[in-house]
């Protein structure tokens, strides 16, 4: 599946010894907002965690939450996470929009190894 495969390489790629550089990725338009907006929409990919955004976020992912994930109008459950890593831009190369990932347990060892994966993504961790 698409936003799973995106996602994990997402996580994978920045402890990648060796590899070859990212390709640009397109810039956002604008300034990322002072506040994500309200959540409208989540994905819930098995063995990852549950992505959750806006309308910004629904529009560009709506299309991507299918196969193995499943798709909510609302927010991701927090029960069991090992916390939440919200940010404009990275969760996915594509992605340029208020997202949050919420680490399931097993996705990361714990909560110190997701808010290491969240300064990857250079995203403002929330401890579960």
């Amino acid at each position: 599946m698409r936003i799973r495969a995106l996602v994990l390489t997402a996580l994978l790629l920045p402890g990648c010894q060796g590899a070859s550089p990212a390709p640009a990725q397109p810039t956002p338009t604008g300034p990322p907002p002072a506040v994500c907006p309200s959540v409208t929409f989540s994905c819930t990919v098995p063995g990852l965690g549950c992505i959750e955004g806006g309308a910004d976020f629904a529009a560009q992912m709506r299309a991507e939450c299918g196969g193995d994930s499943v798709p909510a109008d609302g927010p991701c459950p927090r029960e069991g996470g090992v916390g939440a890593c919200t940010t404009y831009d990275g969760l996915t190369a594509n992605l340029h929009a208020c997202a949050t990932l919420v680490f399931a347990a097993g996705s990361v060892p714990d909560a110190a190894e997701a808010q290491a994966k969240c300064e990857t993504f250079k995203g403002t961790y929330t401890a579960p």
